[in-house]
């Protein structure tokens, strides 16, 4: 990649807001993140955002799987940060495992409750796997965590 501005010189990274490559001459290193001098004399120089504080909808949507093997509703949601949230899907989650242990001593009742049980467990994987690219969609725009 070459500089936007010197098209003989060999950029050493690209601006963080606009996304030009630019050379040592033209970079303005803000934070430990380049911009170009343009973006950098008016006043363009976006959020820093540390990668690390996004949120991988996939994990969150295998944490909201995990209660099929461990009866644990709620953890995608609580990644996310999402506490309350996820709270409520473990007390619900245990209500589920609890008709579950009781349906097994009435046929019918399992009959009812796995299906209902399997629904739940879906959804609430689902809502964490939103939930994740809600939090990083709103990350991107205003560079802050929206929880």
């Amino acid at each position: 990649m070459k500089c936007y501005s010197h098209k003989d010189e060999d950029a050493i990274g690209s601006c963080k807001t606009c996304n030009k490559g630019i050379c040592k001459n033209c970079s303005v290193e803000v934070s430990r993140y380049l911009y170009c001098r343009d973006c950098a004399a008016s006043g363009h120089i976006g959020p820093a955002i540390n990668p690390l504080s996004k949120k991988d909808p996939t994990i969150a949507l295998l944490f909201g799987l995990v209660p099929i093997l461990l009866s644990l509703c709620g953890l995608g949601q609580m990644y996310v940060g999402r506490v309350k949230r996820g709270l409520a899907f473990l007390f619900l989650g245990w209500i589920f495992a609890i008709l579950n242990f009781v349906g097994l001593i009435f046929v019918v009742g399992l009959c009812i409750t796995t299906p209902l049980t399997f629904v739940f467990i879906i959804w609430q994987a689902y809502d964490a796997y939103k939930l994740a690219k809600q939090y990083n969609d709103y990350l991107d725009k205003t560079g802050k965590p929206p929880w």
